[in-house]
């Protein structure tokens, strides 16, 4: 988790906007301790790695509509993961349950 921080917080600096660098630790803030309670129901963190490489990849190309495109759909699926997330355990346990037995039927 401690490297989603980094990775957004490093975006942000890069910008040299201090609104935006600033609103990124008021969201990391805000955001932090709820996200660490959560985090271990996470199913989704080699998609997100995945995702901040390409973002990264398309900076490194200066491919600013790229980059646009990718850091919305990460952060879209953010926030639907964080939504899966705070289910109240009961769910979350059985979510998880079906997930992985639909990713373990998956032809490889």
């Amino acid at each position: 988790m401690i490297h989603d921080v980094r990775f957004h917080r490093t975006l942000a600096a890069a910008a040299a906007n201090p609104i935006l660098t600033a609103l990124m630790e008021t969201v990391t803030a805000a955001l932090y301790d709820r996200r660490r309670e959560t985090v271990e129901f996470a199913l989704d963190l080699k998609e997100s790695a995945e995702m901040h490489r390409d973002i990264y990849r398309a900076i490194r190309n200066r491919d600013a509509e790229q980059a646009r495109k990718t850091m919305a759909l990460h952060l879209s699926k953010a926030k639907s993961a964080q939504a899966r997330e705070a289910l109240p355990a009961k769910d979350k346990r059985s979510r998880i349950s079906r997930s992985v037995a639909l990713r373990q039927s998956k032809p490889k």
